[in-house]
């Protein structure tokens, strides 16, 4: 699978390359590879999301 297939598959993605930023959370250069890896993985978006929050160390808080 090429980067341009995986752009167009996945919106956390697409999301990432254009704005450079998940869910409110900026997405440096060096870690869009990082989201690369976990799409090519398999993970879902929201898969994608938690595991990258997690990467950074930011914790999701139950309410």
């Amino acid at each position: 699978m090429t980067t341009q297939e995986i752009k167009k598959k996945s919106h956390t993605l697409k999301e990432a390359w254009a704005s450079n930023e998940i869910e409110g959370i900026h997405v440096a250069p060096q870690n869009k590879r990082f989201i690369e890896n976990l799409v090519l993985q398999g993970l879902s978006s929201d898969e994608v999301v938690a595991a990258y929050k997690k990467h950074l160390g930011i914790e999701e808080r139950a309410t």
